[in-house]
């Protein structure tokens, strides 16, 4: 490998940094996603316009499960009281002598019971059978009952273990009229036929039941007989089980059912602004991550191109004056020897360079290095001033301690300062200008002691305040403002992180030069 001229360690060009595919890759995503947000948007639209219909079934489908409940317990109700009367003379013969207190407690018991009828097995009146009668008016319908019943009988099929009814209104008077064999064993024994007053049952036991409708749905409910017309746009439903013809007639309020229709489209429609919410929310966050990927691949390679920069200064001295010596192009002791030093510096300069490039790979992965105790800080900054002293000569620096007596305790690993002020002052030789004045200071502010390296150079920071937060170290926010700081200033960020620390560096305008802060707790204050 060559190391003249342009062919040292450079910069990577914004080609190799973001490749073209890397680039239009996450735009291409995110198009994608917003593409499918429209399209489902679309559907949902044109979902909910189609959704109408649908909505309106389920309406009414709701509105038809009370009818349907409300019928089975008018038809059960009904079928209660008929079986009640039944129970009281079936399987009884018209020979038994408790037949007439049976018929006399019936006449008792149950006001609705007009008239009972024994038949024979042809369905024909049997003579000489007891009487019971209710209401001489009603005696004119029993000869068309009794025909409808042996027509009704004739077309259908009989079980000895069921009801049988038809209802039949003549005059505005209906009637129900109810047969079954009087003996569940031998159907040849003849029939018992009862008839009621539609009037009377539907009273007593169907009104109460309409009522209690009324009161919990919001609309109007009747009870039809089989005469009565289809109404339309209502729920119609049949009462067929023992009512014949007869059915149930629901008319809802159509101010209830309209807002029945919107809280259902509130919710559809909820639901599908939750969907999209959810994929424009995916979508934000997708291309959060692909930014923030972005961000930190150009960091990366800022960072490799400083590491460069920086690395390429003292390996291009190293390698001219080392080829200068190898060649035997200097004779004089003196300009040697000069070079020797200038070797040895450099070499120096890059073995720390090594190191700060190993101690900020440490600590961004986390790996513990640094053991915090709290002793006098002032005493290490003294003795690393101290220590540094000839290299700071050798630059012809001015380096001024300004340091507070009797400052408390601070946690503190001094490998970790050595390098914050190493790094400080480094920043402050290559931007100090001609003048090379730097000022440390050290002193307590409120709960927390702060170590401030200051130059004199003609640079300032932007006229800006950039501070270190606690963060996610993946937090582009973070990262932007130390973009431009150089590599020994976001080493020196990522210590004080280390060691519960803040990091602020600010120029004042009209003011020359830069002051780098480090702030550290005392005490309570470590968190």
């Amino acid at each position: 490998m060559r190391w003249s001229g342009g062919d040292a360690l450079t910069s990577p060009t914004p080609q190799q940094r973001l490749p073209s595919a890397s680039k239009r890759l996450p735009l291409l995503l995110v198009g994608a996603l917003l593409l499918a947000i429209i399209a489902v948007s679309g559907f949902t639209i044109a979902l909910l316009q189609g959704q109408r219909a649908v909505l309106e079934e389920a309406v009414r489908k709701s509105e038809i499960e009370p009818v349907i409940l409300l019928a089975n317990r008018i038809e059960q109700t009904v079928l209660g009281d008929v079986r009640a009367a039944f129970r009281v003379l079936k399987n009884v013969p018209i020979s038994d002598a408790y037949l007439s207190g049976r018929l006399r407690w019936m006449h008792q018991q149950f006001p609705e019971v007009e008239r009972v009828l024994f038949l024979n097995e042809n369905l024909q009146p049997l003579e000489n059978q007891p009487p019971f009668e209710r209401g001489k008016g009603a005696l004119t319908i029993y000869p068309w009952l009794l025909q409808q019943l042996r027509m009704e009988h004739s077309r259908s099929s009989f079980s000895p273990h069921r009801i049988h009814s038809l209802v039949e209104t003549t005059g505005g008077r209906s009637t129900l009229l109810v047969w079954q064999p009087i003996d569940d064993a031998d159907e040849r024994k003849g029939w018992l036929a009862i008839s009621f007053d539609l009037a009377q049952i539907q009273r007593e036991h169907i009104a109460p039941l309409l009522n209690y409708f009324r009161r919990s749905q919001s609309g109007k409910i009747r009870l039809q007989d089989a005469e009565s017309t289809w109404v339309e746009g209502a729920v119609n439903w049949p009462v067929g089980r023992i009512l014949p013809g007869w059915q149930l007639i629901f008319e809802s309020d159509p101010q209830v059912t309209r807002e029945r229709l919107r809280q259902m489209r509130l919710v559809t429609s909820g639901i599908a602004g939750a969907v999209l919410l959810a994929m424009l929310l995916a979508t934000f966050v997708v291309w959060r991550e692909i930014h923030r990927e972005r961000t930190l691949l150009e960091l990366r390679n800022r960072f490799i191109a400083n590491v460069s920069h920086e690395l390429k200064s003292p390996l291009t001295l190293i390698r001219m004056y080392t080829e200068t010596l190898y060649l035997g192009r200097l004779s004089d002791e003196q300009r040697q020897q000069q070079y020797y030093r200038t070797i040895l510096r450099e070499s120096e300069r890059l073995t720390h360079m090594v190191d700060n490039i190993l101690d900020f790979a440490r600590v961004s992965k986390g790996v513990p290095t640094y053991h915090l105790t709290a002793t006098d800080i002032g005493r290490t900054v003294a003795q690393v001033l101290h220590d540094y002293q000839p290299h700071v000569s050798e630059n012809g620096l001015q380096l001024t301690l300004q340091l507070q007596p009797d400052l408390p305790p601070v946690l503190h690993d001094s490998h970790g300062v050595t390098q914050i002020l190493l790094n400080l002052i480094d920043n402050a030789i290559k931007h100090g200008g001609d003048g090379k004045v730097v000022v440390v200071n050290l002193e307590r502010h409120d709960n927390q002691v702060q170590l401030k390296v200051r130059d004199r150079g003609a640079r300032h920071c932007c006229g800006t305040t950039y501070k270190n937060k606690k963060t996610d170290p993946r937090d582009n926010a973070n990262h932007s403002n130390w973009g431009g700081m150089g590599f020994g200033l976001a080493l020196v960020r990522q210590i004080a992180d280390a060691h519960h620390a803040t990091f602020s560096l600010s120029s004042k305008p009209g003011q020359p030069g830069t002051e780098a802060t480090v702030s550290f707790p005392i005490g309570d204050a470590v968190v």
